[in-house]
């Protein structure tokens, strides 16, 4: 126990008391010796708590309890030990003492709170709390715990882990807490993964030449001796093979290659060995970026729609590569290392979802080219309307503001049977065919009538033959079919026709889709005839390996449309909006005629001065408001038309390059220059030397720097567009961090290839632009597995504590003395308020001990009954005896028949008795005015005395 003070410098003001004691020593002189000291030992009192208390007193006394946080590893290399973990801390809570804290936490890259601090340790059971698995802390845990433990108690943090850090500096952080009086104790946990072969990393050169020797170095970690199969891919494409014998310990291949064509390089090595205990960390990915020219990739729907543009970019010195749409580049990184692609009358449901999300990503984030070529596969008539790949292209496909094209009337007759209620990643059929129906009526002009019938083993109008005018109506009946019933065609296509063939519509056609076979049969031979003599047209789409694709597809010749077969779900959409816009024959335009200029272009620079020849037919679309139309038809279509879409370029070219419309383009003289002028224009822009960026990436987050001096102030915002191995668009901004350096930081907790690109200002006409990419490998925490003993006792060292050996030690005795401070500054000024009406009652209250006596025995004898509740006050008491003391005195005699009203206040004032002088007799004859006169003498020998004394 001690007295400590908060600000001392008050104690200065001590000596005082002195001075204050000289002061008051004879204060009052009326009093007697024994209360002029109790009055000044009542001052003295006062100013000793008033000074105590500005001086911050307070009372410092030794701790005894404790408050321990749990500090537990949720890492992946731990995760097995989770049930072990929370064993271990239920049952060194049963150690803690009656005043003891305890709190949980968990860690992994983050850390969370499990059991806040608490007294009521049946509230932790087990370990719940969501965590950052994929990286190792034990940092972030201790910094959290120290933040929980409350002042006023013996603290200590123990930490459950194997010691496998991979983020953070634990040792650091408790040697802070160390100096902050916190001990750090720690428990060892883990557990062996048994045979393991990794791979522990995979380098290549970040910059090649084409055509480049270089080896790749392939480094593998094993626990056990086993042949292993290796295989290494470059952009997904297999390119090397080989068995290879592992021992135990670190091994170091090397397999020589040779660099390819220019762009991005993605590199991955996969190793598969026997009795493996972990597959998750058997691959590893590397980057590269091949300098060269840029090529050019050629996608054509049919044999031929390419080639006659590849030899004229052959003649004008391009690199190209011509590959048919099954070939479709699989990765983002492989189609980013050609410059621009091209899709020569390649209809969209010969591409995946995928495909067409990466063609936009690589326009519009990495600054690559797109070229459209016209054909009856391709834009409207082709399906890509509301696609990404018409939102990266300068036209619409559908035609807008074209009040004069003939109307079109369209029944779709939808199979809604139980079957449709099948589909996978959770999307049914059904739902899939409601979303097709959508998108076709939105297709449809305001002077088109559209109509719907669902049909299982009957049929109904879901939405009867209309003007489409009304789209959310018509669009919120289809929302409401839900799949039932059997499957019956005939009734539901019979229907479809009688509602037809009195249609007020100049074009008129039905689309059937059905994923079964039908129940009954019908004169499909009669009815298809009365179509083609009503002027109606069938088209039908047959779904999955159950359909009548027999039926369907003579169904489709008999009814003069089309027939799809597909057993892929997504692409069901697509189909309908294809079918929907070929209904309307206006899409494709066969008539001769000379195009004309709209827009100066240097990609038509070589046919002005001999002008241009003439096309004979096109795919009509309907020009974007930002793009620039160039070349314009008979009709003020788009022939040609441009746009800067994001940080890419894309055109679209409405007549074809095979030859069937622009034939006398292709074979005159000059018109090469024209097709490779077209591909260059969207080729990206040479990148200006002097200028880096680096791309690096820590614990599930990648860092941008940019490094460039050629920029000037006022260029515009830095930003880079990041996109992920599962083509997810980040977009970061670069911020100054010094002159010429711009940083930034994005997401890449998912392992794989990340590809951006960094521009600077505008991004239409961007100052500075950048492709990049990183790799990001598989969690560290598939690297190592067991425990770290040496780096464990580390960090008990580190944090002043020990390697524990059972939970009982968790509240040990063993902890630095530590005191508490207990302040007293309320309670002195508590003191002296109360010591102040002391002071002003031993001064002012003039009653003798008798006097106090009598007061007792006259309480005691009336207490029962001077109040209401039976208990005598104090002030009751006093006035009860000053009427008895009023009682009992003898009358005075007055010596005149009248006086005044201040001699006629009824009761007497015994005169002030002067320091050791009697009591002068009193006669019960005096009068009035005798024992005034006589109080008046006696009140002036008194002032003088005291002036005297004084």
């Amino acid at each position: 126990m001690g007295l400590s003070f908060t600000r001392p410098w008050w104690l200065l003001l001590l000596p005082l008391a002195v001075y204050f004691a000289w002061l008051w020593r004879g204060d009052p002189w009326f009093l007697g010796a024994v209360r002029r000291r109790l009055v000044l030992a009542v001052r003295l009192a006062i100013f000793f708590a008033l000074v105590l208390a500005l001086a911050g007193a307070q009372l410092v006394y030794l701790i005894g309890r404790q408050a321990v946080v749990f500090v537990a590893d949720r890492s992946l290399s731990a995760d097995g030990c989770r049930p072990q973990i929370e064993q271990w801390i239920a049952e060194a809570m049963n150690y803690a003492g009656r005043d003891d804290l305890a709190a949980v936490v968990s860690f992994g890259a983050n850390a969370m709170v499990e059991l806040p601090m608490s007294r009521d340790f049946q509230r932790f059971a087990q370990l719940q709390a969501v965590v950052e698995s994929s990286h190792s802390s034990p940092a972030a845990g201790l910094r959290l715990a120290a933040a929980m433990l409350p002042s006023g108690y013996r603290r200590r943090v123990v930490v459950l882990t194997d010691g496998l850090e991979n983020l953070g500096d634990a040792l650091t952080q408790a040697a802070r807490l160390r100096s902050q009086g916190i001990r750090v104790d720690v428990y060892p946990i883990g557990t062996e993964r048994g045979q393991d072969l990794l791979v522990e990393a995979l380098t290549v050169p970040p910059n090649l030449r084409e055509g480049e020797r270089f080896s790749a170095v392939v480094e593998l970690v094993s626990s056990y001796e086993t042949e292993a199969l290796l295989r290494l891919y470059c952009d997904r494409r297999l390119i090397a093979q080989q068995v290879v014998r592992v021992s135990p310990g670190h091994q170091r291949l090397l397999i020589p290659l040779e660099a390819g064509e220019s762009g991005f390089r993605t590199y991955q090595v996969r190793v598969t060995a026997a009795a493996d205990g972990l597959t998750l960390n058997n691959e590893a990915w590397a980057l590269s970026q091949v300098q060269g020219k840029p090529s050019v990739l050629i996608i054509e729907g049919q044999p031929g729609d390419g080639t006659n543009l590849a030899r004229s970019l052959s003649g004008a010195g391009v690199r190209w590569e011509l590959r048919p749409a099954a070939s479709f580049p699989a990765s983002l990184g492989e189609l980013q290392s050609f410059g621009s692609l091209v899709l020569a009358n390649v209809p969209a449901d010969a591409l995946s979802d995928t495909a067409m999300e990466m063609i936009e990503y690589y326009v519009r984030d990495l600054g690559r080219g797109l070229v459209m070529l016209g054909g009856e596969e391709s834009f409207g008539p082709g399906g890509y309307f509301r696609t990404p790949v018409e939102r990266a292209l300068p036209v619409w496909m559908d035609l807008r503001g074209k009040g004069e094209l003939p109307n079109l009337g369209l029944v779709l007759v939808i199979d809604k049977s139980g079957s449709m209620g099948g589909g996978s990643a959770g999307l049914t059929k059904m739902d899939l065919a409601k979303e097709a129906a959508l998108r076709a009526t939105e297709i449809l002009g305001e002077q088109d009538q559209v109509g719907v019938i669902a049909f299982d083993s009957t049929y109904r109008w879901v939405v009867p033959l209309q003007s489409s005018d009304d789209l959310v109506g018509i669009q919120n009946l289809i929302a409401s079919i839900r799949a039932d019933g059997g499957t019956n065609i005939y009734p539901g296509l019979a229907a479809a026709y009688q509602a037809l063939r009195t249609a007020d519509t100049k074009l008129r056609h039905i689309i059937l889709l059905t994923d079964g076979q039908s129940a009954t049969g019908g004169d499909y031979e009669e009815l298809t005839a009365d179509m083609r003599e009503a002027g109606i047209t069938l088209s039908t789409v047959a779904v999955g390996q159950d359909a009548d694709t027999a039926l369907m597809s003579r169904l489709a010749e008999l009814g003069e449309g089309r027939y799809y077969y597909t057993n892929q779900l997504a692409a069901i959409p697509r189909i309908f909006t294809k079918e929907t816009i070929l209904a309307n024959r206006s899409y494709l335009v066969n008539a001769s005629f000379v195009p004309a200029l709209a827009a100066p272009s240097a990609i038509i620079e070589p046919l002005l001065e001999r002008g241009v020849a003439p096309l004979t037919g096109y795919v009509a679309t309907s020009p974007k408001a930002a793009a620039t139309v160039v070349l314009v038809s008979h009709q003020d279509e788009p022939i040609l038309a441009t746009w800067q879409y994001g940080l890419g370029r894309s055109v679209a070219w409405t007549p074809d390059a095979s030859g069937r419309w622009s034939a006398l383009w292709l074979t005159g003289a000059g018109y090469q220059s024209f097709w490779s002028n077209l591909v260059a224009w969207t080729l990206p822009s040479v990148e200006t030397d002097g200028t880096s960026v680096v791309v690096t990436s820590e614990a599930g987050r990648g860092c941008i720097t940019l490094e460039t001096h050629h920029l000037e102030e006022g260029t515009g915002r830095s930003m880079a567009r990041v996109i992920g191995p599962d083509l997810a668009v980040q977009e970061v901004e670069l911020v100054a961090s010094g002159p010429g350096l711009y940083r930034g930081d994005f997401d890449a907790s998912a392992p794989g290839a990340y590809l951006l690109q960094v521009v600077q200002g505008d991004p239409a006409n961007p100052a500075l632009s950048r492709t990049a990419g990183t790799v990001v490998p598989y969690s560290p925490e598939y690297r190592r597995s067991g425990v770290d003993q040496h780096y464990l006792t580390q960090l008990a060292v580190a944090g002043g504590g020990s390697v524990l050996m059972s939970p009982a030690e968790s509240f040990s005795d063993n902890l630095p003395r530590t005191s508490g401070q207990l302040p007293l500054a309320r309670l002195l000024l508590a003191l002296a308020a109360v010591l102040w009406p002391v002071d002003v009652a031993v001064r002012k209250l003039f009653l003798a001990i008798g006097d106090w006596v009598t007061l007792w025995t006259r309480w005691r004898r009336r207490s029962a009954g001077s109040t209401p509740g039976g208990k005598a006050t104090l002030a009751s008491t006093l006035r009860q005896a000053r009427r008895e003391q009023i009682a009992e005195s003898p009358p005075l005699t007055p010596t005149a028949p009248a006086v005044n009203e201040e001699e006629s206040t009824g009761t007497t004032v015994p005169p002030a008795r002067a320091r050791g002088q009697a009591a002068p007799p009193s006669t019960t004859s005096e009068t009035l005015a005798q024992r005034m006169a006589r109080l008046k003498r006696a009140k002036e020998e008194a002032a003088e005395r005291w002036n005297r004394e004084r």
